[in-house]
């Protein structure tokens, strides 16, 4: 194995010495529990040099040595558009994977059980031939191989797709072993291109469909994975369409699988709403009524709305009136209708009167019972950081609103755990112990006097901070 070059995220190595002679000329009694015991350890470094070194290391002492570290050292691999040899990098794996006859079964490519790519037009032939030998069964003593995992940003439409990448893309999709798949940036997918594959967890960003296969891409593979429905455990979602379009793989047009079918098993949704996108949020409660006695985990990422809408509250908050410009349009998420969600997150960015707005996603007369882990994401971009100009922009998000709110309404009475993110952005710089992050924390805490003094509440204030300036 001369002039091996290895990968782990966006680290690179190429050893100086060929390890061929030696690992030739080992020999050992003992069994392979000793040298995995070894290289496991070392396998649990934090520092990122340290652990590709030191694997690199023993990876060169002998063949069982080699096997073992392998396993860790190509377990992920991505190849990003923040390395400027993005395409030599591609053309390398490509070489090294074809290099080795067992690749797809107990080598190279048999170890990754983590891609992810960023395309660049030029890798097509590579990639196609990567792709070919990614996620395969493996050999027989391998009971349980891992799940795996593929990350793609393409950035262009299917058909533009070279045509061998884009049969190598459909066939590495439909292998039993790929359980994640994300897909960024890439428009014109075919409807029907999930159709039996082994999807549990889906990730679609800026994406959009198009016209179904042919059948006879199918034909090899006709009864296996999903058949009329994808049926998945987890969803990521920033799309213009129905998701439901893509899951919804019944070969029979005029008969729809129905929501409660195809999000039955949903455990996890992230998905990004703009409130006065109706088709969107239909999507969504369509989603959350499909999976309302399997969902635990909510993420709703919304986005900035440019229409000033009114939204009277329901429920126990009938007597207010919200005028929100920032989130015109939102609406109750229906809460009372998901008896397993226990995690709710909210992200937004920065935005007047967020605080109550969120009270509108938030109007229910009850909640699930078993929602106790509430979490509100948002960005703070202010000229100059300093805690005048702090107070002032927590104030146009009306913090007091949400904390008198909080603290009066029965329905929050569950949560347990309460946690703000804020990520602060100024373009000029305070220079100054008041604005580190333990004293921003402190000073939004007190915004909050009633939700800070709750009992049986856990209250925290998580701060980062982005900096520009001398």
């Amino acid at each position: 194995m001369a002039n091996i070059l290895m990968w782990k995220g966006n680290t690179r190595f190429r050893p100086s010495h060929s390890s061929s002679t030696t690992m030739s000329s080992n020999r050992t009694l003992l069994p392979q529990e000793p040298f995995d015991i070894i290289i496991d350890e070392i396998s649990y470094t934090h520092d990122q040099s340290e652990w590709t070194r030191g694997l690199v290391d023993l990876s060169l002492v002998s063949k069982p040595f080699r096997d073992r570290a392998h396993k860790h050292l190509f377990a992920s691999v991505e190849i990003n558009r923040d390395n400027p040899n993005t395409s030599r990098t591609a053309h390398q794996l490509c070489k090294l994977i074809q290099a080795d006859p067992f690749s797809e079964t107990s080598g190279l490519a048999s170890r990754i059980t983590s891609f992810t790519y960023f395309f660049q037009p030029t890798d097509s032939k590579p990639l196609a031939v990567i792709f070919r030998k990614l996620f395969k069964d493996q050999d027989d003593d391998v009971t349980h191989p891992a799940p795996c995992k593929l990350s793609l940003y393409l950035g262009t439409r299917w058909l533009a797709l070279d045509k061998d990448l884009s049969l190598a893309l459909f066939e590495v999709c439909h292998r039993s072993r790929l359980e994640s798949l994300s897909i960024s940036q890439f428009q014109h997918i075919p409807r029907n291109f999930l159709r039996n594959t082994c999807i549990k967890h889906l990730k679609l960003n800026y994406t959009s469909l198009s016209e179904p296969l042919p059948e006879h891409l199918f034909a090899d593979i006709t009864g296996k994975g999903h058949d009329q429905a994808v049926i998945l455990e987890s969803l990521d979602v920033n799309v213009r369409f129905s998701v439901r379009s893509i899951l919804d793989i019944s070969q029979i047009p005029t008969l729809q699988v129905s929501p409660t079918v195809i999000f039955s098993k949903l455990q996890r949704l992230s998905f990004d709403l703009i409130p006065t996108n109706e088709r969107m949020s239909q999507a969504l409660e369509e989603i959350l009524q499909g999976a309302s006695s399997s969902l635990q985990i909510l993420t709703v990422r919304i986005s900035q709305s440019p229409i000033i809408h009114s939204y009277p509250f329901t429920g126990r908050l009938t007597n207010l009136h919200v005028a929100s410009s920032a989130l015109g349009g939102i609406r109750p998420l229906p809460l009372r209708s998901l008896p397993k969600l226990h995690t709710l997150v909210a992200i937004c960015h920065s935005n007047s009167r967020f605080f109550r707005s969120c009270s509108i996603l938030l109007d229910n007369e009850e909640f699930c019972p078993a929602l106790q882990n509430l979490e509100l994401h948002f960005d703070i971009r202010l000229v100059l950081l300093n805690e005048v100009n702090l107070i002032d922009h927590l104030r146009s998000l009306e913090c007091d609103f949400f904390d008198g709110l909080f603290v009066t309404q029965p329905q929050f009475d569950r949560i347990c755990f309460l946690t703000f993110y804020f990520v602060l952005d100024s373009t000029v710089p305070y220079l100054g112990d008041q604005t580190s992050p333990e004293a921003l924390s402190s000073l939004i805490r007190s915004q909050f006097p009633n939700i800070s003094t709750k009992r049986n509440l856990d209250f925290s204030v998580v701060v980062t901070t982005s900096r520009v300036g001398p």
